[in-house]
């Protein structure tokens, strides 16, 4: 027996607005998450839960590294470090034209190898790939 063109359509709503509704709940969420990702981040990466931040001294030590390892290079990048993200974030453009990042401890301007995680920049940029 045929369906009839409401029964039809009645499904077909069913699952749109089901489909509709969980990317709309999965949006807000996110959304709201997205309000505690320094917070999340620094749960996430706990090495960063005790590092003081003195942004002359960060200023100074991405200097001294740039200095040492990239004198030659083209441009220059520093990511001061602040409260929200307490490593400095270095980028520069070598002499053939690619580009090369390090993360530094603020305080000594020692390497730091991070653990792979986005943390609650994750959320952030879940929310805004799926608003956009």
């Amino acid at each position: 027996m045929h369906k009839s063109v409401r029964q039809s359509m009645a499904w077909l709503h069913s699952w749109l607005g089901l489909s509709f509704g969980w990317l709309l709940f999965a949006i807000f969420l996110t959304g709201a998450v997205t309000y505690y990702r320094h917070e999340i981040t620094m749960w996430m990466q706990p090495q960063f839960a005790s590092m003081q931040v003195n942004q002359d001294i960060a200023v100074k030590t991405a200097y001294q590294y740039l200095q040492q390892h990239a004198a030659d290079a083209q441009h220059w990048y520093i990511g001061v470090a602040h409260p929200a993200a307490p490593v400095n974030k270095i980028y520069w453009q070598t002499p053939d034209g690619h580009y090369e990042m390090k993360t530094l401890d603020a305080s000594t301007g020692r390497e730091l190898t991070l653990s792979a995680t986005q943390g609650g920049d994750f959320f952030y940029n879940f929310h805004f790939q799926l608003y956009g």
